[in-house]
């Protein structure tokens, strides 16, 4: 092997910094850092990543700190993991990835809701308790899975249908069905004391299915955009997650780049 493929092959090394005064997880820092990485070009598909070893000695942190956000960024499919042979880039579809993201025109239709001016309302379809951890999001530790509340719910929005949204949270800070077409999910979980600090957010196109279509009051087979959101506290733990789709007339994105 000559010393040029010897250097191709070695694991990329990216300037990563880790800010312990920080509010937000090590783990969410270094997986965000890597994930920027890669979106700014600096690795590409098939390149190799440090191993766990490199990374918790090159930033003094622990092991289990640089297995969680490779795990993250692998759930994402942004890496894959090869037990005993190292994580590698794959982007196997073109995604474009923000530092800073605002939702669907949300404060200028919150506004017009709270005026009168846009009838509005949440319909809860199913409220219930997760029995089977396969049938919970991987985002959540396997010991949770079992103990969160699935929901749900149709929203409408100047009258006709806007999304299907559905959430997984812990059943120990879930509000009641009743608090959700009154108040929403968020308010009603900031009512609890749970207050999200980081919000991981994926954006992607996909066909509507038999079920949505029936509910936003569209044909099978359109598009919808697809928003998978997990909210994250200051303590790291996973609080929520969330899968909504949206017909692409009743959603726009407004997004700041910094």
């Amino acid at each position: 092997m000559s010393a040029s493929s010897q250097i191709a092959d070695r694991p990329a090394r990216l300037d990563l910094t880790i800010d312990r005064a920080a509010p937000i997880p090590i783990h969410h820092q270094l997986a965000h850092q890597i994930e920027s990485a890669i979106s700014r070009g600096e690795l590409a598909s098939g390149d190799q990543l440090e191993t766990e070893i490199e990374l918790s000695r090159r930033l003094d942190i622990g092991r289990v700190t640089v297995r969680r956000a490779l795990r993250d960024l692998a759930a994402l499919g942004i890496v894959v993991r090869r037990r005993g042979v190292g994580t590698y880039v794959t982007q196997a579809r073109d995604e474009s990835r923000f530092a800073s993201i605002t939702e669907f025109d949300k404060d200028e239709l919150d506004a017009e809701i709270r005026s009168g001016e846009i009838r509005s309302g949440t319909v809860v379809l199913d409220y219930h308790r997760v029995t089977c951890a396969l049938d919970a999001p991987e985002d959540f530790p396997l010991a949770v899975r079992g103990g969160l509340i699935e929901i749900r719910r149709l929203h409408t929005a100047r009258g006709r249908p806007h999304s299907l949204m559905a959430h997984w949270v812990p059943a120990v800070i879930c509000p009641p069905p009743a608090d959700l077409e009154r108040r929403g999910l968020r308010e009603a979980l900031r009512s609890r004391g749970v207050h999200p600090c980081l919000v991981r957010e994926r954006i992607a196109a996909r066909a509507a299915s038999d079920s949505e279509a029936a509910h936003l009051d569209i044909t099978a087979g359109s598009p919808l955009l697809c928003v998978r959101r997990t909210s994250i506290d200051r303590s790291g733990r996973v609080v929520m997650v969330g899968e909504s789709v949206y017909s692409p007339d009743a959603y726009a994105y407004h997004v700041s780049v910094v």
